[in-house]
């Protein structure tokens, strides 16, 4: 519980955004537009058994309130395919910010990376390339579905990070090129 705080308040000092191009976006000092990531909700699926879904919510952006993030609780030994949804629930309707990364697939890439994957807890797999969502047509990895395989028993943190990378992604970029859109901790138990 202590730990779900302790990321959410970190979160929250980062602040939620997101690159984009639409008109009602806010402009950067250096005048490219951000759009605002309030929520992002990951899905587990397994071929077999029930669906895990979790969530971070930060409902007032960079406002005072902290976001939440759900834990993540999955079955051992189980493959899930496991997709994000990317959304800035600020804006009535709700914008969905996941068809803009879709579109500029050869820009963004998301990576998995805390000690539920370096652990082996959970082993991360793209399952998408930059050719999946048109009109990209590059063979790089973006991240939207993945196969996540799960071990035996544990509990870790899988950090989920959005990166930017404009003319910048290649096959050994890492979170650290380009720009964070959302850099996120979510707590697992594999049981």
């Amino acid at each position: 519980m202590r730990k779900n705080m302790l990321c959410g308040l970190a979160l929250a000092a980062t602040g939620m955004m997101a690159c984009g191009d639409d008109d009602a976006d806010m402009m950067e000092p250096g005048g490219d537009d951000v759009e605002v990531i309030s929520r992002v909700t990951t899905t587990f699926t397994p071929s077999m058994g029930a669906t895990v879904t979790a969530v971070f919510d930060d409902p007032d952006g960079d406002g005072g309130m902290a976001p939440t993030v759900d834990s993540v609780t999955l079955a051992a030994n189980t493959t899930y395919e496991l997709t994000l949804r990317i959304e800035n629930a600020l804006e009535n309707p709700i914008e969905n910010i996941t068809e803009e990364i879709e579109e500029e697939a050869g820009d963004h890439q998301v990576f998995f990376l805390g000690d539920a994957v370096t652990s082996n807890l959970l082993m991360v797999s793209y399952a998408d390339t930059e050719a999946d969502y048109p009109p990209n047509t590059g063979t790089l990895p973006v991240g939207l579905r993945s196969t996540v395989v799960t071990s035996s028993t544990g509990m870790g943190t899988l950090k989920i990070v959005l990166a930017h990378q404009p003319m910048l992604k290649t096959e050994t970029s890492d979170q650290n090129v380009g720009d964070v859109d959302f850099d996120i901790d979510w707590a697992v138990t594999v049981q």
